[in-house]
């Protein structure tokens, strides 16, 4: 709907202003719901100004409850935490010492590094993937704003660690101390398995405008819950401390990346959307409830909450009744062919049962809360917002707070995705676009992508795929092949002893690293071609 040119210092009071320009220039100044952002400073101090600057023109919208902090930069500030504090933990044991993750993250970055720089070393990277038998992928590298990229290196260098090892071997010279140890090796796959269900989590929050996100929230904190009860369970056990060195630092990291999580667990508190949206998902309800995690949390105020706001705010509008009003006042009217000849016949109707049946109608559709409560949650469901579509007519008041509540979005992915299209747009070659021009035709591009009209053409006359264009710049590669979907999709899978990933998520957490600590009395250790 905008996409605004922002001058001078971005404060919480100019945002605000900006936010109400905008929402002054639709019309639509009460029909604000939530505003989803990070957490930084000024988008708080904007979100509170924003509440006084809309009730000094008498619009009520309340910033505690309708401020939604970005669940994926949530679970970005855990894992950089626990960065953090690998390394405040190796100071801490020795003035000089650097903590052993930091060393190989340096390490596989430099091997990144290293195979992009020149035409013969990109061909000596290939010969060494060739010679073990695996795709001649490159290893991306990673960016400090998105962790998850930090995931993707090191799950790639795990997948190509014997290239990585042959071509550190003959690269010796130019890369003297970038091999990486069997313990070294070790601990990568450790820290992997670490970091596995929060970029499961990230990638869930990236804005598929076909999954409604809010309704995840709540999983994934006990997900995120679940598997950091796990790790301080397996790195406090001492029998794996006496296996691995490393394991009470871990443990520190671990509590201090809990502590960053409960901050922002505590603030579900507020925002009432969340547990609306847990119970108008039709395929889980109140069943969240039934969780040991919430054993000691009663879900009648959850229930209660969500029955006010709905009589508020959605159960007095009129909706249209399936026997429209003028078919009591009128006799209907029936078009009859005869000859070929269209006539219309009136036909007189019963209004004593026209009567009665939208006097039904009304009784049922005031009990729509409670016949929707009682009916039990359908597990098969695969899209709340495509039920709530085909059940529309059932619940038709209850339609329209299901549709506000779940199109709030749980991260701000989709926002930072735009800013990402906006330098192909204002490339070099276009470094003088007017800001008009900018937002004009960002609007423009946003709206060709949500409706599917693509017809853009390339200089070859193919259409140009605006998802495509759109989407998260692939990983460059060497040659047209990819990691196998078997052993991205079921690296997990393996580790937990044949457990389904997607339901176990951060259990077995100890199954896992156990595993990889036996590995090292094989003696062939060849599992990464």
């Amino acid at each position: 709907m905008a996409f605004e040119n922002l001058t001078g210092s971005h404060t919480g009071e100019y945002l605000a202003q900006t936010v109400l320009d905008v929402l002054h220039r639709y019309d639509i100044r009460d029909r604000l719901g939530c505003i989803t952002t990070d957490n930084a400073s000024n988008n708080i101090t904007m979100a509170k100004e924003l509440q006084r600057k809309l009730r000094n023109i008498g619009t009520e919208w309340d910033a505690s409850t309708s401020h939604i902090p970005c669940m994926a930069h949530v679970v970005n500030l855990c894992v950089q935490r626990f960065m953090s504090a690998t390394s405040e933990k190796a100071k801490e044991l020795e003035e000089d010492q650097v903590s052993p993750i930091k060393v190989i993250l340096e390490k596989i970055r430099s091997i990144a590094r290293a195979h992009r720089a020149g035409q013969l070393r990109r061909e000596k990277w290939v010969q060494c993937c060739q010679h073990n038998g695996l795709p001649p992928l490159m290893i991306p590298t990673d960016v400090t704003v998105r962790w998850n990229s930090t995931y993707h290196m090191l799950e790639r260098a795990l997948y190509l660690r014997q290239a990585i090892e042959r071509y550190c071997f003959e690269m010796r010279k130019e890369l003297p101390d970038s091999n990486l140890t069997d313990e070294e090796w070790e601990l990568a796959e450790i820290l992997l398995l670490i970091l596995y269900p929060f970029k499961r989590c990230t990638k869930r929050f990236e804005s598929d405008l076909a999954k409604s996100e809010i309704t995840y929230v709540f999983f994934a904190y006990d997900t995120l819950y679940d598997h950091v009860d796990d790790m301080k369970d397996t790195f406090a056990d001492e029998a794996l401390q006496n296996v691995l060195p490393w394991a009470t630092y871990l443990l520190d990291a671990v509590n201090a990346m809990e502590d960053i999580l409960r901050k922002y667990y505590a603030r579900t508190s507020l925002p009432t959307v969340y547990g609306d949206a847990m119970i108008l998902n039709p395929r889980y309800k109140l069943t969240i409830f039934d969780k040991e995690s919430w054993e000691s949390e009663d879900p009648a105020p959850y229930v209660e909450g969500c029955r006010r706001r709905f009589n508020q705010f959605y159960n007095h509008q009129s909706t249209q009744s399936s026997i429209p009003s003028d078919e009591l006042d009128e006799p209907s009217k029936r078009a009859t062919s005869v000859n070929g000849q269209k006539t219309i016949t009136t036909v007189s109707e019963d209004k004593e049962y026209l009567h009665a049946m939208r006097k039904r109608s009304r009784t049922s559709l005031t009990n729509e809360f409670d016949n929707y409560i009682q009916a039990p949650p359908d597990p098969e469901i695969d899209s709340p917002l495509a039920w709530w579509k085909s059940h529309e007519d059932r619940y038709p008041k209850m339609a329209q707070m299901a549709r506000d509540i779940l199109s709030v979005p749980a991260s701000g992915s989709g926002v930072e995705r735009q800013f990402s299209v906006t330098g192909r747009l204002a490339t070099w070659q276009r470094h003088r676009l007017a800001p008009k021009n900018v937002s004009n035709s960002m609007i423009y591009k946003a709206h060709l992508a949500a409706t599917k009209f693509k017809p853009i053409k390339g200089d070859g006359g193919q259409t140009y795929d605006l998802d495509e264009a759109d989407a998260e710049e692939s990983i460059p590669m060497l040659v047209d092949d990819v990691m196998p979907p078997e052993w991205a999709d079921g690296w997990y899978y393996q580790k937990t002893k044949g457990k389904d990933a997607d339901e176990v998520v951060g259990r077995n957490f100890r199954i896992a690293v156990d595993e990889v600590l036996d590995r090292r009395a094989e003696v062939d250790d060849d599992i990464y071609g």
